[in-house]
């Protein structure tokens, strides 16, 4: 089996910001259903790190505890942002 050639920074440079481009154009609107649904998700991953990270015994790793607790926080920012952007009802 041959050998991968290793890439070099300019072919990876490129390639990201191919697919910069690529993601960027299909990139569709964000509505207060689609923000629903990244708030709902990201509920759902706050509960699986809390009940399978948090709980676990990890603890014991300084650096893993912070990694965990730092993913946790930003997955909290996310679910926050996203409810924020859903207007409130009007009565």
């Amino acid at each position: 089996m041959a050998k991968a050639k290793p890439r070099t920074a300019k072919k990876t440079a490129t390639k990201k910001k191919a697919v910069k481009k690529q993601t960027a154009k299909k990139a569709a609107p964000m509505t207060d259903d689609l923000y629903h649904e990244m708030g709902h998700t990201a509920y759902i991953i706050l509960q699986m790190i809390d009940e399978h990270l948090l709980d676990q015994p990890l603890y014991a790793d300084k650096e893993l505890q912070s990694k965990v607790q730092k993913a946790f926080s930003l997955m909290f920012q996310v679910w926050q942002g996203a409810f924020a952007k859903i207007p409130e009802p009007e009565a």
